[in-house]
């Protein structure tokens, strides 16, 4: 089907939307939340990278704000729902089966819904896996983005405060026999029983736990999930829209009071982010993304270039004085490659920035970083 035999989209019925309450959540970081809105908004409509086979179409579309006067179809202004603008789209992947060869007559069709809202500064985003590891992508990368993300340790003290149910926790200690890389826990409270000896070089990656009763809250109740890194939350399935865009209602409001109340973060004995790099050194462990959990649009030589990093040896070398590592990888057939990694300050946290490599295909930065292959990334340097 060529792009004039693409019937448009349709106007978005909102009131057929449901969404699973699960969404990132960013803060704007200018004077203008309407332009930046926009300017999100014409990243998450970005078509996601072809694929020979799979057909990729927008089916349906809705916007409204940020004028009050503005409407959703079906449900009246856009200020009585408690928020300024909302944006929405949904696309259809049609592909073949992976059993199936790109020629084949059956086809697995599915539709994604993406939603951005936004309530004064803040935006709440709901899409599928592959838009949301490009959104992350964009906050990594671009340090003109309009947005950031929400403070771990706001949304770890606004949401996971209370009794924690499930935590996942990722190592920043050297690898060793004798230790666990990863701790997945469950419990009825996990704060009682976490140990300061045993648990401090652990830092928390997502989390579940109860929230603690509030008036002002009807939707944002019971236990949620956060990963507070990447400022992602996620609650429950909701009857309808206006339920869901009532809980990114009260999702903001917590996260404002927290940022107002500055309150201590909830699991404070777990190993913190930093911000200055000046005193960190010696780098002894890189971690590096599975190919399998790399986002669905990447292209083959940077997946190539993740599986040789999983199957082949990495040695790490430390600047002694600095946060710079030098990573070699060794193959069986005798190919040896070289890669120097610089973390270095961003908007949102720390990017890894190549330095110098060996000749190779590729630029592996990214896939050590987790985050695409364009010389940065988002992963992390082990150092003392």
């Amino acid at each position: 089907m060529s792009d004039s035999d693409t019937p448009p989209a349709e106007p978005l019925r909102w009131t057929a939307l449901n969404p699973y309450l699960s969404v990132v959540v960013l803060e704007c970081t200018t004077n203008d939340p309407v332009k930046a809105f926009a300017e999100l908004t014409t990243l998450l409509a970005k078509p996601a990278r072809r694929r020979v086979g799979r057909l990729v179409r927008v089916v349906a579309t809705g916007a409204a704000g940020p004028l009050a006067t503005d409407t959703l179809n079906g449900l009246g202004p856009v200020s009585a729902l408690g928020i300024d603008q909302v944006w929405a789209s949904i696309r259809q992947h049609s592909e073949p089966p992976p059993w199936a060869s790109v020629d084949s007559p059956h086809m697995n069709t599915i539709h994604l819904l993406t939603v951005a809202l936004r309530r004064n500064g803040m935006v709440a985003v709901h899409t599928d896996e592959s838009t949301r590891s490009r959104l992350q992508r964009w906050l990594n990368r671009d340090k003109t983005a309009p947005f950031r993300r929400i403070t771990p340790e706001i949304i770890e003290a606004a949401l996971l405060s209370g009794k924690a149910k499930a935590l996942w926790l990722q190592g920043t200690h050297a690898r060793r026999h004798t230790k666990a890389d990863i701790k997945n826990i469950y419990g009825l409270d996990l704060r009682e029983a976490l140990r300061p000896h045993e648990d401090a070089s652990y830092a928390l990656g997502a989390g579940r736990s109860e929230l603690t009763d509030h008036p002002d809250r009807k939707v944002l109740t019971g236990t949620v999930g956060a990963a507070p890194g990447s400022s992602s939350v996620w609650l429950r399935t909701t009857p309808d829209f206006p339920t869901f865009v009532a809980g990114n209602v009260e999702l903001f409001a917590a996260l404002e009071a927290d940022q107002k109340n500055e309150k201590p973060a909830g699991l404070s004995m777990l190993a913190r982010p930093i911000t200055d790099l000046s005193r960190v050194t010696s780098a002894y462990e890189v971690m590096i993304t599975d190919p399998a959990m790399l986002a669905l649009d990447i292209d083959d030589d940077t997946f190539a270039a993740a599986r040789l990093f999983q199957e082949n040896a990495v040695k790490v070398i430390g600047d002694p004085s600095s946060a710079r590592a030098t990573l070699t990888i060794g193959t069986p057939d005798g190919e040896q490659y070289t890669l120097t990694l610089q973390p270095q300050a961003a908007p949102n946290g720390f990017v890894l920035v190549r330095q110098q490599h060996s000749v190779m295909s590729v630029d592996m930065c990214g896939v050590v970083a987790g985050s695409g292959c364009d010389g940065r990334g988002s992963g992390g340097v082990g150092a003392r």
